[in-house]
């Protein structure tokens, strides 16, 4: 469904069956799989889109050095990695390369299922760290001892900003913003730093915030998550339903 939030997953293995069990479990907890990716590619692939988890088949060649250098890496290191292994060793071996998960093959579906359930709410909480909020709001920019001049929001995450702005500012500059959010009548104070400006827009990283207004704004994200997540799954099962 356009605009629902997407949850996603990264699948390498070349065994057909491990991987149509596994497509089926991440399916039944709302997580989106893509698979056919060469073990050469996935960082390529990482580094360019957002994935919350990423399952590793052992099995394949150059597996267990994907797996390290993924946790490893500034753009995944935080994602939830799922190793699929074959006997305990292997196993252990999995857990000391990084991996969060690991399941013994041959997989089970009821047994993958289990795991991808438990898993949920940590790939869910990725999902949340790195989700931007598309919203138009007008925002005070206050840039030290200049008048303060107003933008408007592109989007917000609970990290930063982008703004179209038409007054052209310095980067690395840091300056305050102050908004409210839709529903709320709090007023939001959030010492930033100018990442870009370019063109009409700049992106603003968030370094400190005033009171509560970093707790304001992650409640108020999680709203929006939650419905869309909520209208997402609304439309898959009526989808299901007819199908």
């Amino acid at each position: 469904m356009a605009g629902a939030m997407e949850v996603r997953a990264l699948l390498v293995s070349t065994d057909n069956i491990t991987a149509s069990m596994v497509r089926r479990s991440l399916n039944s907890v709302g997580v989106t799989p893509e698979e056919g990716v060469k073990v050469e590619d996935v960082m390529g692939r990482v580094r360019k889109q957002r994935f919350e988890a990423i399952v590793v088949d052992l099995s394949v060649p150059g597996a267990r050095e994907l797996l390290e250098q993924l946790r490893s890496d500034s753009s995944t290191k935080q994602a939830v990695l799922f190793a699929l292994a074959t006997g305990k060793a292997s196993m252990r071996e999995a857990f000391q390369l990084g991996a969060t998960f690991v399941l013994e093959k041959p997989l089970s579906l009821d047994r993958t299922v289990r795991c991808f359930r438990a898993a949920h709410g940590l790939i869910v909480g990725e999902r949340r760290r790195y989700y931007r909020h598309r919203i138009s709001v007008a925002v005070m920019v206050m840039r030290g001892a200049g008048e303060p001049v107003t933008g408007y929001s592109v989007d917000v995450s609970t990290g930063g900003m982008l703004m179209d702005i038409s007054t052209p500012l310095e980067e690395n500059a840091q300056i305050k913003l102050q908004f409210s959010l839709p529903g709320l009548d709090e007023k939001l104070v959030i010492a930033t730093e100018v990442i870009w400006c370019k063109g009409g827009k700049a992106g603003f990283r968030f370094l400190r915030f005033g009171r509560n207004s970093k707790e304001v704004l992650s409640n108020w994200l999680g709203q929006q998550i939650d419905k869309e997540m909520s209208t997402g799954n609304s439309m898959e099962s009526k989808s299901a339903a007819f199908s």
